[in-house]
C-alpha cells in the first residue's frame, strides 16, 4: 500500500493564531484555548495561553512534519504583529455599547412620549392597532401587523403587497419630521426592538472577551467599564421579562425566543451572574465614582450622579434588593426602606465606609462596651481607602462628609494617607469620629 506523507505549512502558526483570536474576538475564548488542544496533540491551556499572550511562537521545523513551541526574543518580537490589539478593541467596544446604551434611551423615551405609554417592554399592538384605525377614516390600514414584522426580525418576503415599500415610507415620514403620531410610535417601537438585539449582541460578545483578556492580563482595566456593564444588563434583563411583551401572533413566538436567548447571554457571563444573583456589580473604587459604599471586606459598591440623586440610598436599596449575601443578611435583620432599619443604616451599622469624592466617613462610634457598632474602619478599608486616596487625591483625603459645602470641612485639613497607614486602632477610631 503506498504511504501517505503530508508536510504542514510553514504558515500554520500565524493560521492558528488567527482562528483562535477571532474566537476571543466573537466572545467565545473557550474556543480560542480548543484551537490549539483540539489541533495539537498534547497541547495545553497554559501553552495556548502562551502563544496568545505572545509568550510564545509556533514554529514549523524544516521537514515540515513537526512544529515546536519557541520563545526566542527576536521571534516573540517579530510574532508581534500577528498579536490583535486588544485594548483598542476592547475600548472600542466599550465605547460604541455605551453609544447603544445612549440610543436605548433615547429611543424608548420617544416611543414613550408618542405612544403615551409608560413602558417600550410592554405594549399591546393589537390594541394599539384597532384604535389607530378607527381614529382613521381613510386608514392607516395594517401598519400594526408590519411593525410586528418587523419586530419579528422575519422581513417581508413572505407578505402580500407592498408592505416593505409602506414601511420604508412610515420611515422617511419619520425621519423627515412628517409623521403622525402612530407612524412615531411604530417607528420607534421597532428601532427599540432593533437596538435591544444590537446590545445583547455586543454585550455578548464584549463581556466574555474582557473578562478573558482582563483575567489573563492581556488588557488594562477599562475605567467605569463595570457601570456600563450594569446599565447594559438592567436593559437587557429587563426586556426579557416573560411577563411583557408585544401581544401580536406575528411577532409573539420571535419576541419570546429574543428573550430566552437574552437570559442566557446574560446568565452565560460573570457580570449577568453576579447580577442576577447580588441586584447590583461590584465597580473598581480607583475608577473615581461619584460615591459608594465600601464593606469591611473591601468590597466597592458605586455610581456616577449629582448628589441630588441620593446614591448612597439608592445603593444601598439595590444591595438590599439583591439575594446576595448582604441582601439576605438585611432581610434576616428585618430591614425595611420605610424604617429606621433601613438598607443605608445597616451598612453604616455594619462598618460600611461612605465614598463621596475625597470625603471617606461611617459611623464609627462603638467602643469596647457599647459594640452595636464598629470602632475603627478595617485594615482592608484602609488600605483601599489610602490606595484610593494616592491615586485620585494626591493622597489626602477627609474622613467626614462635606456638610458645610463649598469644600469646607469642619476639620479643615485632610489626612495624609502616609500618616493614617502609621496609626493604630485607637488614633483611627480618633479621626473617623471627628
Amino acid at each position: 500500500m503506498a504511504k501517505l506523507n503530508m508536510r504542514l505549512g510553514e504558515n500554520l502558526g500565524e493560521i492558528l493564531l488567527e482562528i483562535a483570536q477571532e474566537h476571543i474576538r466573537k466572545g467565545e475564548p473557550e474556543k480560542a484555548i480548543e484551537t490549539y488542544t483540539s489541533s495539537l496533540h498534547g497541547f495545553t491551556d497554559e501553552y495556548a495561553l502562551m502563544l496568545l499572550k505572545n509568550e510564545g511562537v509556533l514554529v514549523t521545523d524544516p521537514n515540515g512534519t513537526d512544529m515546536d513551541l519557541k520563545d526566542d526574543t527576536e521571534l516573540l518580537e517579530a510574532n508581534k504583529k500577528n498579536i490583535y490589539d486588544w485594548q483598542s478593541i476592547m475600548n472600542n467596544k466599550v465605547e460604541y455599547i455605551s453609544e447603544l446604551r445612549t440610543e436605548n434611551h433615547r429611543i424608548a423615551t420617544k416611543f414613550m412620549q408618542n405612544a403615551k405609554h409608560n413602558s417600550a417592554n410592554d405594549f399591546n399592538l393589537m390594541d394599539y392597532g384597532k384604535r389607530i384605525e378607527s381614529k382613521f377614516n381613510d386608514g392607516p390600514f395594517g401598519m400594526h401587523h408590519l411593525c410586528a414584522r418587523v419586530l419579528s426580525n422575519v422581513g417581508f418576503a413572505d407578505v402580500h403587497g407592498n408592505g416593505e415599500m409602506s414601511w420604508d415610507r412610515l420611515r422617511e415620514n419619520v425621519i423627515n419630521d412628517e409623521a403622525y403620531s402612530y407612524e412615531r410610535t411604530l417607528f420607534y417601537l421597532a428601532e427599540y426592538v432593533n437596538n435591544i438585539r444590537l446590545l445583547a449582541k455586543e454585550y455578548k460578545s464584549f463581556a466574555n472577551t474582557y473578562s478573558f483578556l482582563e483575567k489573563h492580563g492581556m488588557v488594562e482595566h477599562i475605567l467605569f467599564v463595570e457601570n456600563v456593564m450594569e446599565d447594559v444588563i438592567e436593559i437587557l434583563n429587563d426586556f426579557a421579562n416573560p411577563n411583557t411583551g408585544y401581544y401580536h401572533p406575528m411577532c409573539d413566538e420571535e419576541i419570546a425566543n429574543l428573550k430566552e436567548d437574552i437570559t442566557g447571554i446574560i446568565a452565560k457571563s460573570s457580570y449577568g451572574w453576579e447580577y442576577l444573583r447580588n441586584g447590583i456589580i461590584q465597580k473598581n473604587i480607583l475608577d473615581g465614582y461619584d460615591a459608594g459604599w465600601l464593606s469591611p471586606d473591601g468590597e466597592f459598591y458605586g455610581d456616577v450622579g449629582e448628589v441630588s440623586a441620593m446614591i448612597h440610598m439608592n445603593l444601598a436599596e439595590r444591595i438590599y434588593a439583591g439575594d446576595g449575601k448582604y441582601g439576605k443578611q438585611m432581610k434576616e435583620d428585618k430591614v425595611s426602606r420605610w424604617s429606621s432599619n433601613s438598607p443605608e443604616h445597616w451598612l453604616q451599622v455594619k462598618g460600611w465606609v461612605k465614598i463621596h469624592h475625597q470625603d471617606c466617613y461611617g459611623s464609627f462610634i462603638g467602643s469596647k462596651d457599647w459594640t452595636d457598632y464598629p470602632y475603627c474602619p478595617t485594615q482592608t478599608q484602609i488600605k483601599m481607602i489610602c490606595k484610593y486616596a494616592d491615586t485620585l487625591y494626591n493622597g489626602k483625603f477627609y474622613t467626614e462628609y462635606n456638610s458645610l459645602g463649598m469644600g469646607r470641612h469642619s476639620h479643615p485639613e485632610p489626612y495624609s494617607t502616609y500618616k493614617v497607614k502609621q496609626m493604630d486602632d485607637i488614633m483611627l477610631h480618633k479621626i473617623f469620629t471627628y
